[in-house]
């Protein structure tokens, strides 16, 4: 689970690197990271209901 805090540990982290600065081997760069963490900023947590129990 990815709360506010950790979120917003995450984005100084993406800001951090400039955009065409590469992360690792594979091609990930800090535009990426950005992005991601774009998008993770926009998920909600969403509570687990259990059927069948009050």
């Amino acid at each position: 689970m990815m709360d506010d805090a950790l979120k917003s540990r995450f984005r100084k982290f993406a800001d951090s690197w400039n955009d065409d600065d590469q992360v690792d081997d594979d091609g990930l760069t800090g535009a990426d990271l950005k992005a991601i963490a774009e998008t993770l900023e926009r998920v909600a947590l969403v509570p687990r209901l259990k059927l069948g129990e009050d």
